[in-house]
C-alpha cells in the first residue's frame, strides 16, 4: 500500500516576529495529535514558519486509510436494559440504536456495580484525504496567540489574516475551507515578497523547500538560523574582529526574515565614550543589530545587520542602516549626558511618585523596607559594609526615574551603577546597585559582593514576602510577580555564592 506525505501551509500577512516561537511549539503538539492516527511518528512531522507562514510536513508517508482503533462503550445495567423475557427494552435498544448497531452486537461485562452492557466501536480506516478535510482546518483553528484579529467580513480570528492555503497529500489536493479561504485544486504558494514574482506551482511535498529557496525563501528556521550565522563567522574572518553572539537576537532575526542577507556597518567612534551595555542595547533592541568587538573584548563602532532581501546596492543598504543607529545613538547621549546633570539622590526623591504594587505604596516604601533588611543581613555577614549597603538599598531603585530608563528599561541597575561612579560614589556601592538584581534569569551571573549579596538578598525578600502578604501568590503557570525566580535567586546565592559560610541557610534561619 503506498503512502503519500503531507503538506499544509497557512499563507498569512506579515505575522510578529515575537509570536513564531510559541507557534511552533503549538503547530509541532497540535500536528502530532491531529496525525497520530495516520502511521507517522513524531520524528516524521516537521513545522516551519517564516514571517509569512506557518508549515506542516511529512518526511514519511501518511497511510491511505487511517489506523483502526477499537474502544469500549458502557451502556446502562442489564437489568434496565433487558427484560425478564429476554429481549431489550427501551433502554437496551436505545443504547444500540445510538450507535448505529444491532442490538446483538451488545455485550454484557460484570463490573463492581453489577453487570452493565457494552459495545465495542471501531474508529478509523477511513480514507486519508476525506478525514484530513477535516483534521487541516481543525489544525489551524487550534492555534493561539496571544492577540487575534478579525478581517473582511468573516469571523475567523488569526494572528494576521490568512491569504492562501495550500495542502497536498502527494501530488493530490485536500479541498477545505477555512475562513473564506477554500485550499481548492490549486497547488500555489508565494515566495519573496520582492524577489520572486507571482504564483509558485509545488508538485508535491518533496518540491516544496526547493520550489521556495528558489524564489528567495528559507522555510526552515533551522536552515536561516545557520545562514545567519554563517554570515557571522564570514564577517569575523574577514575583518578580524569579534561578534557578540545573541540567542535571543539571532532567534529574532530569524524569525523576522525569510532571506537574511548580513549588513556590514559602522558608527562614529564619538560614540564609543557612552557605557558599554548601553550601544549593545540600543544596537540590540531597538535596531536588532549585532554589535561588534576586537579580539581582545573592547567594543568597536562596528555592527551586523541582517536584511531581508538583497539588492543592487548594497552600499546605499548600508547607509540607512548608519543613518538610522546614528539617531538613536544621538538620543542616548542626550539622554546620558542629561541625566548626569543630577545626583542619584535627586532621582531617588522622586521615586514616590512611582507605584510599585497596588497596596505595596511606592518604589519609594519599598526601598525603606529593602534598606532594613538589607541592614538586618549586612549585619550579619559583613558589618563593617554596613553604611555602604544603606547607602546602596537607598540609591539602588534611583535610575528607575531616569530618562535613559524610562527609554531603555532593559538598562534599570546598569545605568545607575554609570551614574554612581560618575557621581563618584564608592565602587562597590555603584556596582552593587547594578549587581543587586542578579540573578535577572536562569544561568545569569550572580553578585560579586558582599554589598551587592545583602541587597540582592533583600530585595528579593521583601518581593516574596509582600506579595505572599497581599495574597498574591504564583498559582500553576502564573507568576506574574516572578516570586519563583526570586526564590530560586536567593536559594542560589545563598548556595553558591556564600564565601566562608557566611550566609548560610542555617545562619540566615537564625538571625530572620
Amino acid at each position: 500500500m503506498s503512502a503519500d506525505k503531507l503538506l499544509l501551509e497557512i499563507g498569512t500577512e506579515e505575522i510578529p516576529s515575537s509570536c513564531i516561537p510559541e507557534v511552533l511549539i503549538q503547530l509541532k503538539a497540535i500536528a502530532d495529535d491531529k496525525l497520530k492516527n495516520f502511521g507517522v511518528d513524531s520524528e516524521s512531522i516537521k513545522v516551519y514558519a517564516t514571517p509569512r507562514r506557518m508549515v506542516v510536513l511529512t518526511t514519511a508517508g501518511l497511510i491511505q486509510k487511517t489506523l483502526v482503533s477499537v474502544s469500549k462503550v458502557t451502556g446502562p445495567p442489564k437489568k434496565a436494559a433487558i427484560g425478564k423475557d429476554g429481549k431489550p427494552t427501551k433502554a437496551g435498544a436505545g443504547f444500540a440504536k445510538k450507535f448505529g448497531r444491532p442490538f446483538e452486537d451488545v455485550k454484557i461485562e460484570d463490573t463492581p456495580k453489577g453487570e452493565y452492557l457494552y459495545l465495542e466501536i471501531e474508529k478509523g480506516g477511513r480514507d486519508a484525504a476525506e478525514v484530513l478535510r477535516e483534521v487541516l482546518p481543525e489544525i489551524i483553528s487550534d492555534i493561539t496567540f496571544p492577540k487575534t484579529m478579525r478581517w473582511g467580513s468573516g469571523d475567523v480570528r488569526f494572528v494576521r489574516p490568512i491569504r492562501y492555503i495550500l495542502a497536498l497529500l502527494g501530488s493530490r489536493t485536500i479541498d477545505f475551507s477555512m475562513g473564506g479561504l477554500r485550499s481548492g485544486k490549486k497547488k500555489k504558494t508565494l515566495g519573496h515578497r520582492f524577489l520572486s514574482n507571482g504564483e509558485l506551482t509545488v508538485n508535491d511535498p518533496d518540491s516544496y523547500e526547493e520550489v521556495l529557496k528558489n524564489a528567495c525563501v528559507i522555510v526552515d528556521p533551522v536552515k536561516r538560523s545557520g545562514i545567519i550565522n554563517e554570515a557571522l563567522d564570514e564577517i569575523e574572518k574577514e575583518h578580524k574582529v569579534k561578534v557578540i553572539r545573541d540567542e535571543e537576537l539571532l532567534e529574532t532575526i530569524c524569525h523576522l526574515t525569510e532571506y537574511p542577507v548580513p549588513v556590514a556597518g559602522s558608527f562614529n567612534e564619538d560614540y564609543l565614550d557612552l557605557p558599554r551595555e548601553l550601544l549593545i542595547t540600543v544596537m540590540k533592541h531597538h535596531q536588532k543589530y549585532f554589535s561588534v568587538e576586537t579580539k581582545d573584548g573592547d567594543i568597536t563602532n562596528g555592527f551586523v545587520a541582517f536584511s531581508n532581501m538583497s539588492c543592487g546596492d548594497m552600499p546605499v543598504v548600508r547607509k540607512g542602516y548608519e543613518r538610522v543607529l546614528t539617531a538613536r545613538l544621538a538620543d542616548a547621549r542626550f539622554f546620558f549626558d542629561e541625566d548626569r546633570k543630577h545626583t542619584l539622590d535627586h532621582f531617588a526623591q522622586k521615586l514616590s511618585g512611582v507605584v510599585y504594587i497596588k497596596g505595596l505604596g511606592s518604589i519609594a516604601d519599598k526601598t525603606r523596607r529593602l534598606g532594613e533588611i538589607a541592614q538586618k543581613i549586612a549585619e550579619a555577614i559583613c558589618p563593617q559594609k554596613v553604611l555602604q549597603v544603606k547607602e546602596t538599598a537607598a540609591l539602588c531603585k534611583a535610575d528607575l526615574t531616569t530618562s535613559m530608563v524610562y527609554e531603555f528599561p532593559e538598562l534599570q541597575g546598569i545605568m545607575g551603577r554609570e551614574y554612581a561612579r560618575a557621581q563618584g560614589l564608592d565602587d562597590e556601592v555603584a556596582a552593587a546597585i547594578d549587581e543587586h538584581y542578579r540573578p535577572r534569569f536562569s544561568g545569569d551571573e550572580l553578585p560579586s559582593t558582599d554589598v551587592g549579596r545583602a541587597v540582592a538578598l533583600a530585595d528579593k525578600i521583601d518581593a516574596i514576602c509582600c506579595c505572599f502578604a497581599l495574597k498574591l501568590i504564583p498559582t500553576g503557570s502564573e507568576d506574574p510577580f516572578s516570586l519563583r525566580r526570586h526564590a530560586l535567586g536567593i536559594i542560589r546565592i545563598l548556595l553558591e555564592e556564600s564565601p566562608e559560610e557566611k550566609i548560610s541557610p542555617v545562619k540566615m534561619a537564625k538571625w530572620w
